[in-house]
């Protein structure tokens, strides 16, 4: 009976304990670029009178999840664990390549990649880098993504290269380092479309 006794004491003690380990974990807090403001929408005509698609975009596996990737050398990935994306990486990427390619005024029409479309040209990346690097008092934000420009009848590769920027964060504050992914990436797809519009002044 005793034994019974002290043997539930130890079950409720356990659930007291584990209730207050719960109450300890801290909060999940996530992450987004903010809608691409400042951005001059072009209401002349486009730049090229053809349509483009972009696809979904691709990632290495660190990137393929909701986890915010840092690193302190090449050969270790860390993951903040109460600091994540609202969506992965990719996702994050072809929102910004979309709406920026949409105001950019280079192509008539922009649009989603689907197994129906036949667009003139279709515009493809792979996320390699999409890393915060820091020490003990620097940080910054590297990006990395392998563009592939085609042109679509012809099945035809007309640029292919991979582009890397990055971003100094002054502070070690995640809200800044969000800030710099941002700019970062944003910064890389500008310098994409500026090697896409050389290829179509070129060709044309």
């Amino acid at each position: 009976m005793k034994h019974q006794r002290l043997c539930r004491i130890a079950r409720w003690v356990g659930g007291l304990l584990l209730l207050s380990g719960c109450a300890s974990v801290p909060p999940t807090h996530y992450y987004t670029f903010q809608p691409v403001l400042g951005i001059e929408i072009k209401t002349t005509s486009p730049r090229y009178p053809s349509t483009i698609a972009i696809e979904a975009y691709e990632a290495e596996s660190p990137y393929q999840q909701d986890r915010i990737v840092f690193r302190k050398s090449p050969y270790e990935v860390n993951f903040y664990e109460y600091h994540r994306w609202l969506r992965p990486p990719t996702e994050l990427v072809t929102e910004q390549v979309h709406k920026l390619l949409g105001a950019s005024g280079l192509f008539q029409r922009v649009h989603t990649y689907n197994f129906d479309s036949t667009p003139d040209y279709l515009l493809r990346g792979r996320i390699l880098l999409f890393d915060q690097w820091y020490d003990d008092k620097n940080s910054s934000v590297q990006i990395g993504i392998h563009y592939q420009f085609l042109d679509f009848a012809q099945e035809q590769i007309l640029w292919s290269d991979v582009i890397e920027t990055t971003a100094s964060i002054p502070t070690l504050n995640i809200v800044e380092t969000v800030k710099g992914f941002e700019s970062a990436v944003q910064e890389n797809i500008s310098q994409a479309f500026t090697s896409i519009d050389k290829v179509l002044a070129h060709k044309e």
